[in-house]
């Protein structure tokens, strides 16, 4: 029988595995779009919509997930609190990749605004700063 240590490291090893490969997508998006396409020559509009739209995700990923894990640890067994854990952390990082491709979408194919590009790095950043860090993760499950 597993013991909650190793329960654990098993199910964080998932969670980073996940991680890695919303991440990796991301980048592979946004390397082929740069390589493959380039931008538009002449911004075809704002891109004050797609930045606000982007805020937004990314906000709306961060609050659900606070919502989502708040008093987690008072909660049930450790098996339902990893599990609530990760249906709030998986929320999170969804918003916040969608937010980093409709930023590489929008400025390829609508806008071209270096504007949006730099708020898509920025969302791609956040996206960085999400990196579960098993310390801080073990913590919020309560283990």
């Amino acid at each position: 029988m597993n013991t909650q240590e190793e329960l654990f490291q098993n199910w964080f090893r998932r969670l980073q595995v996940i991680y890695f490969a919303l991440l990796a997508g991301q980048f592979i998006a946004a390397a082929t779009l740069r390589l493959v396409i380039s931008p538009l020559s002449e911004p075809a509009g704002s891109p004050n919509i797609f930045i606000g739209l982007m805020a937004m995700l990314m906000i709306a990923g961060h609050v659900v997930f606070r919502k989502k894990i708040a008093g987690l640890v008072s909660l049930g067994t450790l098996s339902d609190r990893m599990n609530d854990y990760f249906v709030a952390f998986l929320l999170r990082a969804a918003l916040s990749e969608a937010a980093v491709l409709i930023g590489l979408v929008a400025y390829h194919f609508i806008c071209g605004d270096r504007v949006l590009y730099v708020a898509t790095m920025v969302g791609l950043l956040n996206f960085l700063a999400l990196l579960p860090q098993r310390a801080q993760v073990a913590n919020q499950v309560g283990l």
